[in-house]
């Protein structure tokens, strides 16, 4: 069975996404949409305002080609789909504000002001100490090696320190053994090093101070602060971040007093720093502050610059600038001033979202963080789908009983409703029939493989006689597909990724000519043959035919071999022998126009048979009846008790049916 599923179940449903360059906040650090994976927990917004962490029930991933709503400002960057829920509060007049809801992005007025909400409560989990592990130490080259005892600390003091450390800090190793032995700390400015001072007194380290460098002989704590890594790999630690506010905005002071700077115009603090991993961090610590942060990349590495001095360097490595919002500035108003930050543009590409329970999630584009809407799925005949998620589908599935019944529907041998069954392009019905010329090819390609694998262990374990590499090649030769798998593979990728053919004239006609001539068929009282689902599923399958010759058009060539493809698919599954036509009620509600004739028939013949005789009729009486209209003896037996299974005939006594209802 092939399948083009474009949203889960039905092509009804519409995408609700961001567009490829969005990045959603997880409890690991910032990803885009397409990197989140089931055993992520991503940023959401509790009713009251509170940031949690919770798995995404639903992914969502989608080519699409039509317009996109952007909206862009200083503090705001977002691209949404039309029908992407914003969270936004509305002005009504003046300064009259409906409250922070969630909005379909074009049912808003794209000219009128509103508010986006960039932070967050966070509550956190407070920690008194921090415990520092213990390390093997050696006396001398030939002594044996001693575990120290761990050490506790405590944690503001800690965190104090570490928010030192990683702006300005770094590691030394022993230039022998590569063992970390020494933390440096880098300060030049009076006033700065002194507050440093103050804290590294009051941790249980020694240390000294030449004017430029703090440094700590603590093999200990180097070791304990080695993983960290060079400048551009630092980050803060898992354990850091899941503290309360309080806590956090203590290292937060520290880290910037090694490596920020306030911005004389706007008086807006900035972070700098060569880790893109750290600025990120940054921005997480000031969300559960309370604030938030805009990330900018300052430099790009290997870009050169010149020096105040005079001469020119050469940036190493990425240099990022976080800019810190404070109280205050964290709601930030759109389309004011006369100014219109909404528009349209067209966008073809991919698209994405995930659901979370409370709808909302932290998002960032540009580096630009703002609490926007989720995809929102929906359930169909008691089966949840995902809003428009495009994939294809290959699916196998046995019989219930073991062996295929060609006299019983394939809707009642599949445990697959049919409403989801229909959904798919092409079902085959594969069966195992006796046939000799086949069968004997069958036999011969088994047994050929398995001798030239035995050959080939068995020359691998005592080489034989009169056989090398050219012989086993010869042998291989029968058994080995005449396309490589992989080159295969790669051929299938590349035509989906460059391929995108377009329906000729002749390629119209020829699909429109086949699907109205099956239409024609059910002039009269005969079944309906096809529905316009087929014909999307003719189009579908046409352009995967171009596609595979990395054509840019759908020819006649392809639509002729799909017309064959779906008419033997048609002739297995929705071929009705009683009424010699083609009958797709047979595939999407498991019961033929021919079954449902002969339901209603029974039933009122039950109903003209009971009169006033309490509702009740004679089962004799009634196959009479029906078996004079034309209907099998066995057919009337067989649909009386699929009647009775279903609950709308019951058998008060033996010989006796009354209809339920």
């Amino acid at each position: 069975m092939a399948k083009e599923d474009r949203s889960a179940l039905h092509e009804a449903m519409e995408q609700q996404c961001y567009d490829d360059e969005t990045e959603v906040l997880t409890e690991s650090g910032w990803k885009l949409f397409r990197d989140v994976t089931a055993d992520d927990r991503v940023a959401t917004l509790s009713a009251d305002g509170r940031l949690e962490y919770a798995p995404p029930s639903n992914f969502v991933a989608s080519e699409y080609d039509g317009e996109m709503y952007y909206v862009k400002s200083r503090q705001v960057d977002l691209a949404v789909t039309p029908n992407h829920r914003m969270y936004v509060n509305l002005n009504r007049r003046a300064d009259e504000w409906e409250g922070f809801r969630l909005i379909r992005m074009d049912e808003l007025p794209i000219h009128k002001r509103m508010r986006f909400k960039k932070n967050a409560a966070w509550t956190g989990e407070r920690h008194e100490t921090h415990w520092i592990p213990p390390v093997v130490k050696f006396a001398n080259q030939n002594a044996e090696g001693k575990l120290t005892d761990p050490i506790t600390v405590g944690m503001d003091d800690w965190l104090e320190f570490l928010g030192y450390f990683l702006s300005e800090g770094s590691v030394q190793r022993h230039h022998q053994t590569g063992v970390p032995y020494r933390v440096i700390i880098s300060q030049t400015n009076p006033e700065s090093a002194e507050t440093i001072r103050q804290c590294l007194e009051r941790l249980p380290f020694r240390f000294s101070y030449d004017g430029k460098n703090f440094s700590i002989n603590a093999k200990q704590l180097a070791e304990h602060l080695a993983p960290f890594g060079k400048c551009h790999e630092k980050y803060v630690p898992d354990y850091a971040k899941s503290l309360p506010p309080e806590q956090i905005g203590i290292l937060l002071d520290a880290l910037m007093l090694g490596d920020s700077y306030v911005n004389k115009t706007t008086g807006v603090s900035i972070y700098t720093t060569s880790s893109r991993r750290l600025a990120d961090d940054v921005t997480e610590l000031l969300l559960k502050k309370g604030w938030s942060g805009n990330t900018y990349r300052l430099r790009e590495a290997g870009e050169v610059i010149s020096n105040p001095r005079g001469g020119t360097s050469t940036v190493t490595h990425d240099i990022f600038q976080v800019t810190f919002i404070r109280d205050g500035q964290n709601e930030p108003n759109i389309n004011t001033n006369g100014k219109q930050h909404i528009e349209k543009r067209l966008y073809k590409g991919t698209i994405y979202c995930l659901e979370v329970q409370n709808h909302t999630l932290y998002v960032r584009r540009n580096g630009i963080p703002v609490w926007c809407g989720n995809s929102i799925s929906v359930a169909k005949a008691g089966i949840t789908a995902t809003l428009k998620s495009r994939c294809a589908l290959l699916g196998a599935a046995n019989p219930k009983l073991g062996r295929f019944d060609q006299f019983v529907p394939i809707g009642e041998q599949i445990n697959m409703p049919p409403s989801l069954l229909s959904r798919f392009d092409l079902i085959f019905v594969m069966t195992d029939q006796p046939e000799a010329q086949r069968d004997g090819a069958i036999a011969e390609h088994i047994i050929k493989t398995h001798s030239v694998g035995e050959l080939i262990k068995q020359h691998e374990y005592e080489p034989l006689p009169d056989v090398d590499d050219k012989y086993i090649e010869r042998a291989l030769a029968p058994v080995i597909p005449d396309i490589d798998p992989t080159l295969l593979r790669k051929y299938i990728a590349y035509a989906k990724r460059t391929c995108f053919p377009i329906l000729s004239d002749g390629a119209k006609e020829a699909l429109i000519a086949y699907y109205m001539r099956l239409r024609n068929l059910a002039s009269g009282n005969k079944p309906v043959p096809v529905t316009a689902r087929q014909l999307e599923a003719l189009v579908r399958l046409a352009e995967a035919s171009a596609r595979m010759r990395l054509s840019s058009t759908v020819d006649t060539e392809d639509t002729d071999r799909i017309l064959k493809i779906v008419d033997s698919c048609l002739r297995q599954v929705a071929y009705d022998a009683e009424s010699g036509s083609f009958d797709i009620d047979k595939l999407v509600t498991g019961v033929t126009k021919s079954q449902r004739d002969i339901i209603r028939s029974v039933k009122e013949a039950i109903r003209n048979v009971s009169g006033d005789s309490g509702g009740q009729a004679r089962v004799d009486e009634v196959i009479e009846i029906l078996v004079q209209q034309g209907f099998s003896r066995d057919k009337v037996e067989h649909t009386l008790e699929q009647l009775k299974r279903g609950g709308e005939v019951l058998e008060p006594r033996h010989g006796l049916v009354k209809l339920i209802g």
